[in-house]
């Protein structure tokens, strides 16, 4: 009898991967196969108006090799040979058929090339998505700036209703009535006091607020300390901390719940000049000296869908974007596997 169970069981085993099996055919019947290696591995991404532009450039062929090929070859460890036959072909493909695109191989050898691309996301150490964020190219230490430690909204893409994309250009961190520090040396420039809760439009949003203006480097940066209930400083006042445990540091403030705030935080930014939100504002997550005992979200964290591929935030042109593991055939090493990214500007 357990024989006869044993059977049954292979028997509705055998039926549900048969099922299996002719719900995927279905499914690719409509898809493209990109990739056949030596009858072995298939790729195939769906043939429909997504992504059509990254297959047709990888099936692209120069002097009767596949641009998937040359790039696989240029991808494979340890490989001498110059860069510039393998990739020149791709990158002169691509070049006489899109206006603005941005292409990058993730794999042993990566490479990128881009053309028609804004300055302004050009740098390849700035978030994935447009128009949040950029790198800060001095070594800046920043101390936490409030007494309190628990993050409700990290640095980064955020989305709001119905699929809509927000850049977050600072960290909220929870609390009422806790201490607000400036976060490393400088100068008040600017301070607001007068903000009353509820009043959502006061100070364009920011509630009472202090902007702290550090010399580091060659640069100059601002750091905003958003939507307080009580400010302690003023305009020209030199504030900074120390590292004495004896001397513990000024607070310049308490948080609280004005401006556009919908429970009581401190809202803390980093711009570098010329201080345009969003856009100018640096990752502080990395820069602060003691992050022991935070708790809550995570301080920076991957922009969410929504915002991977943000349109109008800086070009007012769309964007598309494709990205694919894939299999890089013609790899003298053996097969390697890459990333292939595409971004498309309308």
């Amino acid at each position: 009898m357990a024989d006869f169970y044993f059977l049954l069981l292979i028997v509705i085993v055998v039926a549900i991967v048969i099922l299996v099996g002719e719900f995927v055919a279905q499914y690719f019947s409509s898809a493209y196969k990109l990739v056949n290696i030596k009858g072995q591995i298939n790729l195939f991404m769906v043939n429909d108006d997504e992504g059509t532009e990254l297959i047709s450039i990888l099936n692209s062929k120069t002097a009767d090799v596949k641009h998937i090929e040359l790039l696989g070859r240029y991808g494979t460890d340890g490989l001498s040979e110059e860069k510039s036959q393998y990739i020149d072909p791709v990158r002169k493909t691509m070049d006489s058929a899109f206006a603005y695109y941005d292409f990058s191989l993730i794999g042993p050898r990566p490479v990128s090339f881009q053309t028609g691309v804004p300055n302004i996301i050009q740098d390849s150490t700035r978030m994935n998505i447009l128009g949040c964020g950029v790198a800060a190219p001095d070594q800046i230490t920043l101390r936490w700036p409030s007494s309190s430690k628990r993050i409700t909204s990290g640095f980064g893409g955020r989305e709001l209703d119905k699929g809509v994309c927000d850049c977050h250009g600072g960290i909220d961190i929870g609390g009422e009535n806790e201490d607000v520090y400036a976060a490393a040396g400088g100068t008040v420039k600017d301070v607001y006091k007068t903000c009353t809760v509820g009043d959502q439009k006061c100070n364009q949003g920011y509630g009472n607020y202090v902007v702290v203006e550090h010399k580091i480097g060659l640069n100059t940066y601002r750091t905003y300390y958003d939507h307080l209930k009580e400010v302690y400083v003023n305009v020209s006042d030199d504030v900074g901390y120390e590292d004495s445990k004896v001397s513990p540091p000024k607070s310049i403030g308490k948080s609280g719940n004005t401006g556009f705030s919908l429970g009581a935080h401190l809202h803390f930014e980093i711009r570098k000049y010329p201080y345009a939100a969003d856009e100018s504002s640096v990752d502080p997550c990395s820069l602060f000296k003691d992050v022991s005992g935070l708790s809550g979200l995570s301080c920076d964290h991957e922009p969410v869908s929504a915002c991977k591929y943000v349109s109008g935030m800086i070009t007012g042109k769309s964007v598309r974007g494709y990205e694919t593991d894939i299999p890089l055939p013609g790899a003298k090493s053996g097969t390697s596997r890459g990333k292939v990214v595409f971004k498309q500007w309308g």
